[in-house]
């Protein structure tokens, strides 16, 4: 056998032996926000007519700059909607955004799928509403990354309610209560055996806002709510009619307005995250009081979103130990033939 038959055969053996070692098999930049939201519910002085709403869903994804995206909408007022479509048992569904195709492993599958590929991920869904089903409402949506190659990947989940209630009040003024639970997880996570530059983004926002319509006429009043988890009352009542309107916190028990990120290399940056078990609820309310009478606006934009990137330098450690091996391998057996 040749000197070149032996090396080429030695060579085979280490690239053989060390095959199954990826330069990026611990590499990861990851991001995770998810909501999960259940017992919603509006309560106090019963509405003169009957209340219309909509909803929408819109999710979206990118994976270096391939994209996928699932949108679902239905309105109409209770005993005359067009939601459950498809006599689906949901109230609204709308398609996971997935970049690979299945990677969240099947649509409305919110466990964590975590680290290990490159993918980027949404999903929304409405699963009951209180003015379709008659009980209270609930609802889940989930952004989720992770690279472990360079590169740049993207998710967004947004859920919209909006729902119309007309007062016609004479002699007191209307009162509204909310009650809800929520459970959020957010994490944002950086861990690489390579140097580089990385960046992992964790975003939820969460609002709450009840609007006057002045286009009839009367006095305009806006309240708005972010639960951010203090003591602090968050309500805020604004607008020309807003004497004797109140707002007050019952509950606020997490930050559902919170935005994580991290660069550093290894880092790993939670809120209220729990692997394996994400549905620890928590009770959140407010309780808004005076009223006046009119048409009013009660709205809800929920957003869940990651944004990551990962910018390896080359070659990485791996690729280094896997070529020293080789070159010790050659050098061995070159030693061998000489003795």
């Amino acid at each position: 056998m040749t000197n070149f038959m032996k090396k080429a055969l030695l060579a085979a053996a280490v690239s053989g032996t060390l095959g199954g070692i990826s330069t990026t098999a611990s590499a990861y930049v990851y991001g995770l926000s998810h909501l999960d939201v259940q017992n919603f519910t509006f309560s106090g002085t019963a509405p003169s007519a009957a209340p219309t709403f909509s909803f929408s869903l819109a999710n979206t994804a990118v994976l270096n700059g391939s994209g996928d995206a699932g949108f679902a909408a239905c309105n109409g007022k209770t005993g005359a909607n067009n939601c459950h479509p498809g006599g689906s048992t949901n109230v609204l569904d709308a398609p996971a955004a997935e970049v690979p195709n299945g990677a969240r492993g099947g649509e409305n599958n919110f466990n964590f799928v975590g680290t290990g590929g490159d993918y980027a991920s949404s999903d929304s869904v409405i699963y009951t509403a209180q003015l379709v089903d008659g009980v209270p409402s609930s609802a889940e949506q989930i952004a989720e990354a992770d690279l472990v190659t360079n590169g740049s990947a993207q998710g967004n989940a947004e859920l919209r309610s909006n729902t119309t209630l007309v007062y016609s009040v004479d002699i007191t003024t209307a009162n509204v209560s909310l009650r809800f639970d929520a459970d959020p997880d957010l994490r944002a996570a950086i861990d690489d055996a390579s140097a580089g530059d990385f960046l992992s983004q964790a975003n939820l926002e969460t609002t709450f806002t009840l609007t006057r319509n002045t286009t009839a006429g009367g006095p305009a009043v806006r309240v708005s709510w972010s639960p951010n988890g203090t003591a602090d009352n968050d309500c805020t009542v604004t607008g020309s009619g807003s004497a004797g309107v109140t707002c007050t916190e019952a509950f606020d028990s997490q930050d559902l307005n919170t935005n994580l990120a991290t660069g550093t290399n290894p880092s790993d940056v939670q809120y209220s995250f729990e692997p394996g078990l994400h549905s620890l609820l928590t009770q959140f309310g407010i309780d808004i009081r005076g009223l006046p009478s009119g048409t009013y606006s009660l709205a809800l934009n929920a957003i869940t979103s990651v944004d990551i990137t990962r910018t390896a330098s080359v070659p990485e450690p791996a690729t280094l130990a896997l070529l020293s091996i080789g070159l010790l391998g050659l050098g061995f057996g070159a030693k061998r033939r000489k003795s």
